[in-house]
């Protein structure tokens, strides 16, 4: 496996712990409402999911710096609501791809890739401009540039028509479907 594909992979377990945490945080949390933010800990107290941890990391995260995130308007919740059920299943499938060296992943993940990027410019739009804009952008900024850079290198990974060419040695023993095919041939 190719260094880049080991980070990718990385990168793609950390996005899926997110959205299975902090993102569905915000999906089940109140909409903010005529100023008073939706994620606060009166609104919270009772949620079982995610752990308390993540629970004391967004409040102390929003307090601090981003109360865009933690006055959770719509869109920005319905955003977060497809992270757990559209984008964790994603990551899923495209860690299997990159380990199993699948081409079919690429069409995609460059999908993917470009709705992230436009997704975080619009939310670092409003973290900048916005009605509840950042307390200290340039720290919201850097929190938020691994999300905003990555879809760089996947487009740059992904855009050959052929990512995982078939000469090229496949991880410990592990085939490609066009590998299999060529020696059935």
């Amino acid at each position: 496996m190719r260094l880049i594909d080991v980070v990718i992979c990385f990168v793609l377990v950390v996005f899926l712990v997110i959205s299975l945490t902090i993102d569905i945080f915000s999906a089940i949390s109140p909409l903010g409402r005529n100023g008073v933010p939706g994620v606060r800990l009166e609104t919270t107290i009772g949620l079982w999911w995610p752990p308390k941890f993540f629970r004391d990391y967004v409040l102390w995260w929003c307090d601090g710096y981003d109360p865009a995130f933690c006055y959770n308007p719509p869109w920005m919740r319905f955003l977060a609501f497809l992270s757990p059920f559209l984008y964790a299943p994603f990551y899923i499938t495209a860690l299997y791809c990159i380990i199993r060296r699948k081409n079919w992943i690429r069409v995609p993940i460059l999908m993917w890739a470009y709705g992230l990027l436009i997704t975080l410019t619009l939310i670092m739009f409003e973290e900048w401009v916005g009605e509840n804009r950042a307390k200290n952008y340039p720290i919201v900024f850097l929190a938020n540039f691994p999300y905003w850079s990555f879809p760089f290198l996947i487009f740059w990974r992904f855009g050959p028509d052929n990512p995982f060419p078939v000469g090229a040695k496949p991880k410990r023993g592990v085939q490609s479907e066009q590998t299999s095919i060529k020696k059935k041939e």
